[in-house]
C-alpha cells in the first residue's frame, strides 16, 4: 500500500473493514491535499476564481496541474524545493504585500525578485 492509498488503499490491502463497521470501496473516498495560505496569499486566489466565475480550488488544482506537468525540468525541481524553504518567512511574489515591512514603514513595495 502507498501512502496516499489512505483510507481506501488501508481497507483495498487488508481486507479489515469489518473491526470498522465501515464498508468503504476504494473509488468512493478522494484523498485530500491541504495546502495553508496566509491572507496575503490567499486574496489573490480568491481574486482570480472570482473573476474566472470559479472557486479557489479551481485555481489550486489547475495550478498543480501546470507544475506536475513540468515536474520533469530540474529548474522546476529546484523551485519546489528552494520555495518549501523561503515559504516559512516570505511571501510569494503573486502575494499581497500587506504585512510586508514597506507597507508599515509607509514605503512603496520593492520589486519582485525570483526566489532561488
Amino acid at each position: 500500500m502507498l501512502a496516499c492509498d489512505g483510507i481506501a488503499g488501508y481497507f483495498a490491502a487488508t481486507k479489515n473493514v469489518k473491526n470498522f463497521n465501515l464498508r468503504i470501496q476504494k473509488e468512493d473516498v478522494m484523498p485530500a491535499i491541504k495546502i495553508y495560505l496566509d491572507d496575503e496569499e490567499y486574496g489573490p486566489v480568491c481574486r482570480l476564481a472570482e473573476e474566472l466565475h470559479l472557486h479557489p480550488e479551481d485555481v489550486a488544482y489547475a495550478a498543480l496541474n501546470h507544475l506536475m506537468l513540468r515536474a520533469g525540468e530540474p529548474e522546476i525541481r529546484a523551485d519546489i524545493t528552494h520555495s518549501h524553504f523561503w515559504r516559512r518567512a516570505n511571501l510569494p511574489r503573486w502575494g499581497d504585500s500587506a504585512r510586508s515591512v514597506h507597507a508599515y514603514e509607509g514605503k512603496a513595495d520593492d520589486p519582485p525578485v525570483e526566489h532561488k
